[in-house]
């Protein structure tokens, strides 16, 4: 064909679709017109076939350019009466993760790193009847082009992932979602943040891997625990021009107290144990109580916010319970402030028996970090790492402007802190309260249910600050019958034979009849 022909064949699609003069364009009805449209695209087909084929060989230019032009013709003018436009139509519209025409937009598998403060929110994992961080964040992330109108409201269809859910009024500065995110045109978190409220940051977007899980590759979580100095350490401790001073009903912390002897207390929970009793109602040999605490400090630095005088308290490790670190802080401010006895954390993690712990408020917690170590190692030669330090300012100037300051006023408005040590020393009310937690023997609610082994689509490890979703309700218990093992030879097996009870064996229709052990 000419370049003639060529150059007909491009003006003409628009030219035919274009009104004549004194016309008026019609839009044809959608039945018997769109049946003779069909028939009009065959016969069309059938000549582009033709000149493709071979089968146009021979012919002269017009006559080529003319069958062009009737097949050019046909499939446009079908494509805009039922929906369709042609290809150079179908621009990509920025900001609404769709194009023009209605196309999809390429996804991007993505680890979204931000931060909020959780008042207000029912915590991060969407649940019906309820406002959630995920409902706010997704929404953000629509109208910002990143997620298309018709994959709203389903996670699954965006390989959604949280890294870690925090409970009502949790906050957090480290958090991470992995999400099927719709990246160009450029400027995507630009425009997440500017459908964010104020107390929302989304501080970067890093592409990943295909098959990344921000809960299953999140291999540590870094949480950090605020408190007032006063409830830490002595009088005449805090530095001269601060607001420090305990309030006068509260008895006053120990003249011997330190920070040194604040991280001897919460040293004893660093290493494997079972943390039946600081998560409720769990019971002792329980398969998922088991937990591993890397490190709990209190950080040497004192954080000065609008003039008053904070202690952080700093824990990492693999995953958490339900409360877990809530009530591990309150185990600890109890033991180093005397209102507990100095082996009550000993006891609680190694003790088959219930120890109640105290719960202290979720206002003073927040998700600091999630760390992805093994994904880092394994993918750093063809993938960005993941890295909350790359967004550093970002992270600190929200933490401390709008985290910190959250934490601080509130506590100056309600006396959280000053109400929970009140708690601690009061015995009565301390058992009251400590009572809810008590598990209320076989066949009650177990324990909470274990994040880590969930689906993306609503379970995630937890985060030890009551953001793991509340057990539900157990089947009715049914006795078993205790089948008798044989042990090794030894003082050890004679041991555990005579814990074992007897088993008196009947008829095979008849049930075992435990006796008391010899």
């Amino acid at each position: 064909m000419s370049q003639a022909g060529w150059s007909l064949l491009r003006v003409e699609p628009r030219a035919a679709l274009a009104p004549q003069p004194g016309t008026r364009a019609t839009t044809p009805a959608r039945g018997a017109d769109r049946r003779t449209s069909m028939r009009m695209v065959r016969s069309s087909t059938t000549a582009w076939e033709a000149i493709c084929g071979g089968r146009g060989e021979g012919r002269d230019t017009v006559a080529t350019v003319a069958l062009v032009q009737q097949f050019v013709k046909v499939r446009v003018s079908h494509a805009m009466h039922h929906g369709e436009a042609p290809r150079d139509a179908q621009q990509e519209a920025p900001g609404t993760g769709e194009t023009e025409a209605g196309a999809k937009a390429r996804k991007r598998k993505v680890a979204v790193f931000l931060g909020y403060v959780g008042a207000g929110y029912a915590g991060m994992q969407r649940n019906p009847g309820v406002q959630a961080i995920e409902d706010v964040l997704e929404l953000a992330m629509h109208k910002a082009g990143g997620i298309s109108q018709a994959n709203l409201g389903d996670l699954s269809k965006l390989s959604w992932s949280r890294a870690a859910r925090t409970d009502k009024g949790v906050s957090a500065v480290g958090q991470v979602v992995g999400v099927k995110l719709v990246v160009d045109p450029p400027g995507v978190v630009e425009r997440i943040n500017a459908a964010l409220p104020a107390n929302f940051r989304c501080f970067g977007v890093t592409r990943t891997t295909n098959g990344f899980s921000a809960k299953n590759m999140c291999d540590r979580r870094r949480y950090r625990y605020i408190l007032p100095e006063w409830a830490l350490l002595p009088p005449g401790s805090c530095g001269g021009g601060h607001v420090c001073a305990a309030p006068p009903e509260l008895p006053a912390v120990p003249p011997n107290a330190s920070l040194e002897s604040l991280n001897r207390v919460l040293a004893q929970f660093v290493g494997t144990y079972s943390f039946h009793n600081f998560t409720p109602r769990a019971r002792f040999g329980d398969g998922n109580v088991k937990r591993y605490i890397l490190s709990f400090q209190a950080l040497p630095d004192v954080c000065v916010v609008n003039d008053r005088r904070m202690i952080i308290l700093e824990v990492v490790g693999q995953s958490f319970l339900l409360n877990q670190i809530r009530k591990m802080v309150g185990a600890a401010l109890g033991v180093h402030r005397g209102a507990l006895p100095p082996d009550q954390i000993n006891t609680a993690l190694q003790s088959p028996g219930y120890v109640a712990a105290p719960l202290a408020p979720e206002l003073g917690l927040y998700l600091a970090e999630s760390l992805f170590g093994a994904y880092n190692k394994r993918w750093a030669d063809s993938h960005e790492l993941l890295d909350l330090n790359t967004f550093g300012p970002q992270v600190a100037e929200f933490e401390r402007e709008h985290v910190m300051r959250h934490i601080v006023d509130t506590d100056a408005r309600t006396g959280v802190f000053r109400s929970f040590v009140a708690l601690l020393h009061d015995d009565r009310r301390r058992a009251l309260v400590e009572a809810e937690d008590e598990p209320a023997g076989p066949g009650a609610e177990g324990a909470p249910i274990d994040d880590c082994g969930g689906d993306d689509d609503g379970n995630d490890c937890g985060d030890g600050d009551g953001d793991d979703a509340a057990p539900p309700a157990a089947a009715p218990h049914k006795p078993k019958v205790q089948v008798p093992r044989l042990h090794a030879d030894g003082p050890a097996a004679e041991e555990g034979n005579a814990k074992r009870q007897k088993v008196v064996w009947k008829r095979r229709d008849q049930p075992a009849v435990p006796t008391e052990p010899s």
